[in-house]
């Protein structure tokens, strides 16, 4: 009887003993972030190779994969079709997951290889430039919602009826867009959501600056979106009678020749029309001292992906992560008079 009841001790001893280590395993892994072994999870970051911002979301990938001890492989490319041949190998191959800054703003541009990667059953998010909410996971970007609370701030300064535009620019080279909304204070919007490519442009239709609404849209593509032919379209649009008091540009590279559109002004009162432009301090400051700009928008991708990583590693855990995210922004307002 005593050796039956020293083994029946001894296996609950064992017993014991399995579930005790189990317990500090998961204390541990709670404890230090769920930190996963190297190699575990296996992702793939796609950024425009053209954006000022690409060294800044590397060192950001690379930071948190030594982190977490993740495998991540960071490519960087320079048009949306060479973004869509890497996501068509994919599928093929061992990645846990996929993080996309998309160069194109056309949801039909990814839509095939997305939808490739969804039905292998590997997770994407995407950032800073969105796509259909059925094409991924979660969606992290600069001033998703923060663009509109600088946008009302800067209005204050404003006429109670001035007019104003928002602008934002996509793709590259012969496949470069450029759209325009145009808003006043009337009762109700005039533009039809289905025209507006941009979402961020889309979303500013739906929830629009304080009093006013969407009432008018221009879209340039191909040689009128680019270089000099853009920079007199803007100059035009400046010195039309009833040009908007102010521009807000979500795009960096549409920000240097709004600028320089509005130094090109023979108008006047070019200090009465007001410039928000996304882009570096770096960049523009001399913009800002002069008052040619009057406030910086600075977008902070690097932000975007660090949180993209994560959601991905959270969504290979089985953890819930939301639909869209807000990165944030900095603004720097000019001192200029």
């Amino acid at each position: 009887m005593k050796g039956w009841r020293f083994g029946f001790y001894a296996l609950d001893l064992v017993i014991v003993l399995c579930i005790g280590s189990l317990l500090l395993q998961v204390l541990q892994q709670s404890g230090s972030g769920g930190k996963a072994e190297a190699g575990e999870m296996h992702f793939v970051l796609i950024v425009p190779s053209q954006d000022s911002e690409e060294g800044n979301v590397r060192e950001a990938a690379e930071r948190l994969a030594d982190r977490y001890k993740l495998d991540i492989e960071f490519h960087a490319f320079s048009t949306a079709a060479e973004q869509k041949q890497m996501l068509r190998v994919l599928p093929k191959t061992n990645v846990d997951g996929v993080l996309l800054w998309p160069i194109s703003v056309s949801d039909e541009d990814y839509r095939e290889e997305l939808t490739a990667l969804r039905n292998a059953d590997i997770p994407i998010v995407v950032m800073e430039r969105d796509v259909a909410q059925g094409l991924r996971n979660s969606f992290v970007g600069s001033g998703t919602s923060s663009d509109l609370v600088v946008l009302n701030q800067r209005l204050k300064l404003l006429q109670d009826d001035a007019p104003i535009v928002v602008g934002n620019l996509s793709g590259s080279g012969s496949s470069q867009i450029v759209e325009l909304l145009f808003f006043k204070k009337v009762p109700l919007r005039e533009v039809e959501d289905e025209l507006l490519i941009d979402k961020k442009l889309r979303q500013m239709a739906e929830t629009p600056p304080n009093g006013y609404q969407a009432v008018d849209y221009i879209r340039m593509e191909g040689k009128s979106a680019q270089s000099l032919n853009l920079k007199y379209a803007l100059i035009n649009l400046f010195s039309e009678e009833d040009a908007p008091e102010l521009f807000f540009s979500l795009d960096n590279t549409l920000s240097a020749t709004v600028i320089s559109a509005k130094k090109s002004s023979i108008l006047t009162n070019k200090q009465n029309k007001q410039l928000l432009c996304y882009g570096a301090v770096s960049q523009y400051q001399e913009s800002l001292d002069s008052g040619v700009l009057n406030g910086l928008v600075t977008s902070r991708p690097d932000v975007s992906a660090h949180i993209g990583i994560r959601y991905l590693r959270d969504i290979c855990r089985g953890f819930w992560v939301p639909e869209t995210m807000d990165s944030g922004i900095d603004f720097l307002p000019s001192d200029a008079a």
